[in-house]
C-alpha cells in the first residue's frame, strides 16, 4: 500500500521552482485502492477534495476539506458507501456551486470483471457532512466523467462512452442537482473516449 492522501502547495508566481513547495502534507492516511483524488477551491477560498477507495473493506467516495489553505483539514466524510463487494467505485470528481452545493460524481463498475464500466453516479451535500442518496446520471459503458458549475444552481456533467457505446455525453441541471435534464449524445462514433474537460471563462460560456 501507499502513505495515503497528499497535499503540497506554493505561491503561484513561483511556483516554477520546486524549493519553492511546502512539505507535502498527508491528509488521509487511506491507502489500499485509493484512486488519485480531485481538488477544488470555492469563492470564499477553502479547499474540497474528493476521492474513492475502490475495492475491499471501506470502499466508497470520501470528502474533506480546509478552511486555512490546506494548514489543516476535516475529518474524512463519506460520500456514498459500496457495500458491494460485485461493485467497485473510481474516477471522482468535484466541482463547488455558487449556492454552496458541493457536487460529486463518479464511475461504478462491476467486480471482478471491471469494464466495461456500468454508469455515472450523482451525489451533493450543503455542508460536506451530510450526503444526499445518489442519482444514476447515466447506466450503460461509462467513464471519465467530469463535473463543473455555472452561477448559483447551474450544474454540468460529461463523460465518455466505452464499447460499444463511444460517444461523449452531457446531461445539466438548473436548480443544484435536484432534477436533471435529458442526457445529450454526440452523432460521431470515437476510438478510445479519453477523459473529457470542462472550464468557464468571465462571461460565464461553458467550454467542452
Amino acid at each position: 500500500g501507499g502513505i495515503g492522501i497528499q497535499y503540497i502547495r506554493a505561491y503561484a508566481p513561483l511556483a516554477g521552482s520546486a524549493k519553492n513547495w511546502q512539505p507535502p502534507i498527508r491528509i488521509s492516511t487511506d491507502a489500499d485502492n485509493i484512486t488519485p483524488p480531485d481538488l477544488d477551491i470555492s469563492s470564499d477560498g477553502h479547499l474540497h477534495v474528493v476521492y474513492a477507495k475502490s475495492i475491499g473493506r471501506g470502499s466508497g467516495v470520501y470528502y474533506l476539506s480546509s478552511t486555512d489553505y490546506g494548514e489543516t483539514w476535516s475529518d474524512t466524510k463519506l460520500v456514498y458507501d459500496n457495500s458491494s463487494s460485485e461493485r467497485m467505485v473510481s474516477e471522482p470528481k468535484i466541482a463547488l456551486g455558487g449556492d454552496g452545493t458541493i457536487h460529486v460524481v463518479w464511475v461504478e463498475h462491476n467486480y471482478p470483471e471491471s469494464f466495461p464500466p456500468i454508469g455515472i453516479r450523482y451525489a451533493n451535500s450543503k455542508d460536506g457532512g451530510n450526503w444526499n442518496a445518489p442519482i444514476n446520471l447515466g447506466d450503460g459503458p461509462y467513464h471519465y466523467p467530469e463535473v463543473a458549475t455555472k452561477g448559483d444552481q447551474e450544474v454540468h456533467v460529461v463523460w465518455s462512452g466505452a464499447n460499444p457505446d463511444r460517444f461523449k455525453f452531457h446531461r445539466w441541471s438548473r436548480n443544484s442537482g435536484i432534477d436533471w435534464l435529458y442526457m445529450w449524445r454526440d452523432k460521431d462514433l470515437g476510438g478510445f473516449q479519453y477523459s473529457p474537460a470542462l472550464a468557464l471563462d468571465s462571461l460565464g460560456r461553458l467550454y467542452w
